[in-house]
């Protein structure tokens, strides 16, 4: 019997999301934005950049975009967004070395996702339904980890923390996003992957709620439990 590689599972995955529109009208499909002309053959937006199917790290953000930054950034991650070059530099932090989003280029180096895979109506600060992190935890949060199953799953956030701590059934059980990345609390998510809450690295998070220096200790640490710090 033939057996389904890891590609042709990934394609029929992006292809079940393109026909997705359990979120709707709260969200819209990438796939039905300009015709679908800034759709790809990926599962989100986010994985353009970052899209390595046998990668050993993987990162979940919340969410990608609204609408309309969608359609202005032409379907790619945002190359001066400096949440993005954050990231990079946090990866170098924990020993991972790949260059910044370049529209066309993917890098590839690990592998990107979001939580909600449509994107926000109205702006970048719109607030997702809660319905919506369930229904994409159950049908493609899940089944894209596992697909790629990589050693460590890295959440940006308490929204990308408890999508994909609810889509593999588990709780923080009360614990609060700064206690948990203090003592380096990890979740077993099964089939040998580990999940790491890490802060969001935008301007926002790093002035207000968690800075540039911890941030890139809290990284440090990570690169040391995955051995490439």
């Amino acid at each position: 019997m033939r057996t389904t590689s890891k590609r042709e599972a990934y394609a029929e995955l992006v292809g079940r999301r393109r026909e997705c529109h359990a979120c709707a009208p709260d969200l819209v499909n990438p796939a039905t934005v300009r015709d679908g002309v800034l759709d790809s053959a990926h599962v989100g937006p986010y994985s353009r950049w970052q899209g390595n199917l046998e990668a050993s790290l993987a990162v979940v953000a919340q969410d990608f975009a609204d609408v309309d930054s969608f359609v202005e950034l032409g379907g790619w991650p945002g190359e001066r967004l400096g949440t993005n070059l954050m990231l990079v530099e946090l990866l170098a932090k924990a020993g991972v070395a790949t260059r910044p989003p370049k529209t066309g280029e993917p890098a590839d180096d690990v592998f990107f996702t979001n939580a909600v895979l449509c994107l926000k109506r109205g702006t970048m600060s719109s607030r997702v339904p809660s319905r919506c992190f369930r229904e994409c935890g159950t049908r493609f949060l899940r089944p894209t980890l596992e697909l790629v199953a990589p050693k460590v799953v890295v959440t940006l956030g308490v929204g990308a923390l408890d999508a994909v701590l609810s889509a593999f059934g588990l709780t923080r059980s009360g614990a609060g996003l700064a206690e948990l990345v203090d003592r380096d609390q990890s979740f077993d998510l099964g089939t040998h992957m580990k999940l790491f809450p890490r802060f969001h690295p935008s301007r926002t998070v790093l002035n207000v709620s968690r800075s540039e220096a911890q941030q890139r200790e809290d990284w440090r640490r990570l690169g040391t439990w995955l051995g490439t710090g």
